[in-house]
């Protein structure tokens, strides 16, 4: 399966209910071979206008990160979600809602075999979200067939 067809897919997902309330799906971007795959946990309101994920003022300062060490998405990173569809007043993802999604995650991880991962982690009214869980998630169930470097890193929530 490719990228384009597990997007297809994903589409049409209603497992969740986070899909009745989305104006875009936010899938991914970037290159679809690279060996440097950056992970959010779910997109904000710029995001599900632009149907892209890192796009608003965090996405800004992501983006000038990557560029001081030669990456972009543009030419060698891809960037996802754990949840596809933007949450109701940017709430973070409910533990169910990341159950039923992270299996999207799951099959990009699966075709883009990446060799970095990056959690990439927002601050909310100083509590830090469960990426880090999703980390651990995806390294028990996909470690175990491809080997790769897993990085946390915090951003601030604008």
């Amino acid at each position: 399966m490719t990228l384009d067809e597990l997007e297809v897919k994903c589409k049409n997902c209603t497992a969740c209910g986070l899909c009745e309330g989305r104006t875009n799906l936010v899938f991914g971007i970037g290159k679809k071979d690279a060996d440097i795959m950056l992970i959010g946990e779910g997109p904000g309101e710029n995001e599900d206008l632009q149907g892209q994920p890192f796009v608003g003022r965090s996405g800004q300062l992501l983006d000038k990160f990557l560029a001081s060490v030669d990456l972009s998405r543009d030419k060698n990173v891809y960037i996802a979600n754990m949840v596809k569809c933007r949450p109701p007043k940017n709430r973070d993802p409910k533990p169910e809602e990341q159950d039923e999604c992270i299996k999207w995650l799951r099959e990009q991880f699966k075709i883009i075999k990446p060799k970095i991962v990056v959690c990439v982690e927002f601050q909310r009214k100083g509590l830090l979200t469960k990426i880090s869980e999703l980390q651990s998630s995806m390294a028990n169930l996909l470690i175990k067939t491809v080997h790769c470097l897993w990085v946390h890193i915090t951003l601030p929530q604008f």
